[in-house]
């Protein structure tokens, strides 16, 4: 439908710039990590790495799974952006290849990942070390992100192709897996930094988050490619309605889960469990982010 507004046409050397910046910068970082790492600074600058690599991993990883829901759902008002979801995908075998970075920082991120872990005792303690210990701990991490990322771009691959029957028959299967492999992240890299602390409700926690943080990474690339590529034919109002309805819908499920969570905490008043709430309530620089969080969620 032509709407009169002029059509953005980038210039062709300007993806050769970008790459070539962007090829700068990563350089820049790889070098700033690999110095700061054999310094005083070597716990933040692992701390950074499992952060960011978590976050941008599971952005790339929701656009997938976004385009997968399409699927299931049947649902046509996404089909325009599906497309964008899907180019999100592009991160991910760099994912897979990030992933043994952290090999190198096990001992500072985990430092009792190669010995036993204090303040438990019996059997809970000999099943948690089991668990927790390497290289078992790395190995199934490693597995898992393999098959989801090798799946995901399968899965990718059928949709660009036009084979949407074959998507769709691999969509249940990438959902489940999804939910499968980002609890076990959950568990193993971020539940873990402290082992003495477990909730099961965790799992559940993570994944929806990143599938929020996924849709909102969405939003935001397709309102700036509506702004500069007139796509107003395709990329109507009511779609901006529906996925805004569709994040809002991710929030309250988000907090819900988070308010199921501190509630048994609360209820249960245990040591073990209330440490995880106290430090991020009470505690610099917790305590700010937390508020915000808060304030920031929807009404």
């Amino acid at each position: 439908m032509p709407t009169g507004k002029p059509v953005v046409r980038i210039p062709e050397r300007w993806p050769v710039l970008a790459f070539g910046l962007l090829g700068l910068v990563a350089l820049s970082g790889a070098l700033t990590f690999m110095q700061a790492i054999d310094g005083p600074g070597s716990p933040r600058a692992w701390q950074i790495f499992l952060v960011n690599f978590l976050f941008w991993s599971g952005i790339s990883q929701a656009g997938v799974v976004f385009s997968a829901v399409l699927y299931v759902t049947g649902a046509q008002w996404g089909k325009p952006i599906r497309k964008i979801a899907e180019a999100m995908v592009a991160f991910l075998p760099l994912s897979v290849l990030l992933f043994p970075v952290l090999l190198w920082g096990l001992d500072i991120l985990f430092p009792w990942i190669h010995g036993p872990i204090t303040r438990l005792h019996g059997a809970i303690a000999e099943e948690r070390a089991l668990w927790l210990h390497a290289p078992f701990h790395v190995v199934r991490d490693g597995i898992a992100l393999l098959l989801l990322a090798g799946l995901s771009l399968v899965f990718v691959y059928y949709s660009l192709v036009g084979r949407e029957r074959t998507a769709r028959l691999l969509s249940p299967i990438l959902l489940i897996l999804y939910g499968v492999v980002y609890t076990l992240l959950a568990f193993d890299l971020v539940m873990a930094l402290d082992p003495h602390w477990i909730s099961t409700l965790f799992g559940w926690y993570f994944f929806v988050g990143n599938f929020l943080a996924g849709l909102a990474a969405i939003a935001i690339l397709v309102v700036l490619i509506h702004r500069y590529f007139a796509l107003e034919g395709r990329i109507t109002p009511s779609l901006f309605h529906d996925l805004g309805k569709l994040i809002f819908g991710f929030s309250l499920f988000w907090v819900y889960l988070f308010w199921s969570q501190y509630l048994t905490i609360w209820y249960g008043n245990l040591p073990e469990e209330t440490e995880y709430i106290i430090i991020r309530v009470k505690e610099f620089p917790w305590v700010y982010l937390s508020w915000l969080i808060l304030i920031c969620l929807p009404p």
